[in-house]
């Protein structure tokens, strides 16, 4: 078959330039964000190509001093509003046009705007802006547009998500030239042997079927990578393990196809010993007898580091693995053969009002404090200036939605436009002393006797009613 892919030479300069490219790039922005205030929950947001640079980010926040998860806009969007209200949320994305990514932004923007931060990607001939960054320019300065360098507009990215990577790398560890530490090679990125360390019988690379991919700490986000890049070539099944918990019953699997499957291991330093335990184990009655076969096809890559560096090297070892796969099938592993010709620009049926309607998901638990059920409340961002119909019209839903959400809400809008009517007056008559409540009336359009009752009030002192919260500040300066 001819080759299509690109030769181990061709893979090492691509990888060492964009590693290269990574390190030119203003971290300073993202740095100061991601240590400032290290100790409020992160989540890191993006899909695709962002997935190691993203579960890097969640782990090495993880490591320095508050909790982190990498989580894709979709579920992201099912975190409720009080949790939105108390995190920091990065964003990763390319163009910033993605239904589910701008429906969570502009719940962040209402709800928590200084909690924002958008790393965006850009080409310089490219005709369209990145809408989520054009967005955030509007409300604060955490932002960051890369030109992430890619050479050619690819299906799958196995090589170029190693500039933000890098760039995540070093906003952390404030480490500029990681590339000047690491060992770039066309040759010894992994070993592939038989679990006796044979390597008679080993099946090819594209014989085999599934690779169960296990890990440690620093391997976790090389793994996840593996799997999205095998997955959307088209090539194997992945699956992802820790090696821990593999144990658990999940080596069954192996058990069933060891003819077509491998061990892929991700080892440091703290998980080599554990590993060679784990696949030297004796059985506990006869010390001569191994528990797993030696025909059970391994490959490792391993790292020297147990440091944050560990991730870009295994990460580029991972490249050189994934390079030899293409080249075992005869394929170009960025642009994959597409059997059933499914056309990616349509399985994306998401809307926006759809998004709207259903909202995040909420747990009722009543007066008693039991769990009632889940409320399928409609999510409405909520401006108690603007009329129903107008909050109705921004929300994209009924009328009625919102007069639900009044209602399921115990807001007291009666009390609130009262309130906003009265800073209104109070303004004006503060602004325009000479006017009177005749004038006023027809200025606001409002009953005259209402009025001058508010010329005359010195303080608002309509209660709230039982129940109900207010949602206007009693403070007529606010």
């Amino acid at each position: 078959m001819k080759q299509k892919g690109q030769t181990n030479e061709e893979k090492i300069r691509r990888i060492e330039d964009y590693i290269q490219h990574g390190q030119t790039l203003d971290v300073s922005k993202l740095r100061h964000f991601l240590l400032n205030g290290a100790d409020v929950p992160l989540y890191c947001i993006g899909s695709g190509g962002f997935g190691l640079s993203m579960k890097l980010c969640a782990l090495l926040y993880s490591a320095n001093k508050g909790m982190a998860q990498a989580c894709t806009p979709l579920l992201m969007n099912h975190v409720s509003d009080a949790t939105l209200k108390k995190c920091k949320v990065l964003f990763y994305s390319k163009g910033g046009s993605q239904v589910d990514t701008g429906w969570l932004f502009e719940r962040m923007a209402a709800l928590n705007p200084q909690g924002i931060f958008g790393i965006g990607a850009f080409s310089p001939n490219s005709k369209y802006p990145n809408t989520m960054i054009k967005q955030i320019r509007e409300i604060s300065e955490n932002w960051c547009l890369f030109n992430l360098k890619r050479d050619k507009e690819t299906f799958v990215s196995t090589a170029s998500h190693l500039t933000m990577t890098t760039a995540v790398y070093r906003a952390f560890t404030n480490d500029n030239t990681p590339l000047q530490r690491l060992t770039l090679s066309v040759n010894h990125n992994y070993t592939y042997v038989n679990r006796d360390g044979s390597t008679h019988s080993l099946p090819a690379l594209k014989d085999i079927k599934t690779y169960i991919a296990l890990f440690g700490g620093w391997g976790e986000p090389v793994a996840a990578s593996f799997e999205s890049i095998m997955t959307e070539a088209g090539l194997a099944n992945v699956q992802l393990c820790d090696l821990r918990n593999w144990c658990h019953g999940r080596f069954i699997f192996l058990s069933n196809h060891i003819e077509d499957s491998v061990l892929l291991l991700y080892l440091t330093p703290r998980e080599k010993e554990y590993a060679m335990r784990l696949l030297n184990a004796t059985d506990f009655y006869d010390k001569n007898k191994s528990i797993f076969p030696n025909n059970v096809h391994i490959i490792t890559i391993e790292t020297e580091y147990d440091e944050p560096l560990a991730t870009l090297d295994l990460a580029i070892k991972n490249c050189m693995l994934l390079n030899d796969i293409a080249n075992s099938y005869g394929v170009d592993i960025e642009n994959p053969i597409n059997k059933s010709g499914i056309d990616k620009r349509f399985p994306r049926p998401f809307k926006m009002k759809e998004q709207k309607e259903f909202g995040s998901v909420n747990l009722d638990f009543g007066r008693t404090g039991t769990l009632k059920g889940v409320s399928r409340k409609r999510l409405i961002q909520y401006n108690p200036k603007l009329s129903i119909e107008k909050i109705a019209k921004k929300n994209g839903v009924s009328e009625a939605a919102v007069q639900a959400y009044i209602r399921d809400n115990h807001i007291d809008r009666k009390r609130d436009n009262q309130l906003i009517l009265y800073k209104k007056v109070k303004k004006m008559q503060h602004e325009n002393p000479e006017l009177t409540a005749v004038e006023i009336s027809k200025k606001l359009n409002c009953a005259y006797n209402t009025i001058k009752r508010y010329m005359n009030m010195d303080k608002f002192d309509v209660p709230v009613k039982k129940g109900h919260i207010s949602l206007v500040h009693n403070d007529t300066d606010k």
